[in-house]
């Protein structure tokens, strides 16, 4: 099997919420030497777009997407040392950042990568969860002063909340940059809604955010 294929076949398995094709996928990948961030950021990455896409369609229910994001979850467990060996950079609390998945979304697969390659890049990571409402993040951002705060939206429904929260912050007089990011985000939506960055992945954020604290913003 070629390394299209292989590709190919982890990408639908993925979509398609085939955990045991996946995972056999997922390996054969490995076996093949196909780079992590490819496999992660471009084919896992796609599958989960495709899966938020039938999410929004009616395709998928709620509990589909949990299913997802366990399935994510296991294989990240797998890819752990391999996104280790090429990301970590051996240096220690390069700043504090904050992440949540704004209110009236649960999705956090995308945030929980963001939050995996910070720490390995020395930052510290508040991660507070999903659905979080906008005096969340104030809250935390008044106690852990953060250089960064990223909001993690799938759902184009969220957009508001992710405007009401950064108006939160704002109003609050938070210091903080705000990076936004997630499948209904595009640079065009985050500078309607305020935000300071836009990352279109978790590659992207992590790059965003070593520049914001080596620039002072």
């Amino acid at each position: 099997m070629s390394v299209g294929d292989v590709r190919k076949r982890l990408r639908e398995a993925l979509a398609d919420l085939d955990r045991e094709t996946f995972l056999e996928a997922l390996n054969e990948a490995l076996q093949a030497g196909i780079d992590v961030d490819i496999i992660v950021f471009e084919d896992m990455s796609a599958a989960m777009d495709e899966i938020g896409r039938r999410f929004e369609s009616g395709e998928y229910f709620i509990a589909d997407l949990l299913y997802a994001a366990e399935i994510f979850k296991e294989a990240m467990r797998i890819l752990e040392p391999y996104i280790v060996k090429k990301h970590s950079s051996g240096e220690i609390e390069r700043g504090v950042v904050i992440l949540g998945t704004v209110k009236g979304d649960i999705h956090d697969i995308g945030k929980n990568l963001v939050a995996v390659l910070l720490k390995l890049r020395g930052f510290r990571v508040i991660d507070l969860g999903v659905d979080v409402p906008p005096e969340k993040f104030v809250e935390a951002a008044e106690k852990y002063k953060p250089q960064i705060i990223g909001l993690s939206a799938l759902l184009t429904t969220a957009i508001p909340s992710m405007r009401e929260t950064i108006e939160a912050l704002r109003r609050a007089g938070v210091k903080a940059k705000i990076m936004v990011g997630g499948a209904a985000l595009s640079k065009e939506i985050a500078r309607e809604i305020g935000a300071d960055y836009y990352a279109e992945n978790a590659v992207e954020a992590v790059r965003l955010a070593e520049m914001i604290v080596e620039n002072g913003g």
